[in-house]
């Protein structure tokens, strides 16, 4: 009797140790697998970022394009002179200013390597320069440099339709996220 028992006890550790055996074969093919799953993918991620790449150097050269043909603007000998501009504030959220504030400068619009650059005075001081293009029979100018990064100045003035000598539009100023002004222009000859 105690020999039945320890066989039977022999031969269920042998049936035990071989199912462990077994598990253990096949949690190890299913570890190979999954690793060749993981470089399969890893390889895949590697194409897309390859996409990516190629997708990212191609939109730039279309921005590049799309840029070259933004700069062609057309040259009217018209804008070069000296022009008083006459500002009135129409709008404004920023401190400082006020709607109905008025100012005056005197701007010279001139010609520089195909971009329209305008010189904007007070008191004889420049105190801002702007520079852009005069297409589509409209001026179109951006502020050099604004108090900060955040500051924007953008200029869009157009020839007046039957008073030659006169332009008008408007200068807005953002400052973004925070406020925002708008002027009317009116820019004469001198």
């Amino acid at each position: 009797m105690r020999f039945q028992r320890l066989l039977t006890l022999i031969l269920f550790l042998f049936f035990t140790a071989c199912g462990k055996s077994a598990e253990e074969r096949k949690l190890e093919q299913m570890a190979v697998d999954l690793e060749s799953r993981e470089k399969l993918l890893l390889a895949r991620e590697q194409q897309v970022d390859l996409k990516e790449l190629e997708l990212a150097k191609l939109q730039q050269q279309i921005d590049s394009i799309r840029g070259k043909s933004d700069t062609i603007g057309t040259y009217n000998p018209e804008l070069v002179g000296t022009w008083q501009v006459t500002m009135n504030c129409i709008e404004t959220t920023c401190e400082g200013s006020a709607v109905g504030d008025t100012k005056t400068e005197q701007w010279i619009i001139s010609y520089q390597n195909n971009k329209v650059i305008a010189r904007a005075q007070a008191n004889a001081n420049v105190i801002r320069v702007y520079n852009g293009l005069y297409k589509e029979n409209a001026l179109q100018l951006a502020a050099l440099e604004t108090p900060d990064q955040e500051t924007h100045m953008d200029v869009l003035l157009t020839p007046h339709a039957t008073t030659k000598g006169l332009m008008e539009g408007q200068r807005i100023i953002n400052r973004l996220g925070i406020c925002r002004t708008v002027y009317t222009l009116k820019a004469e000859k001198q």
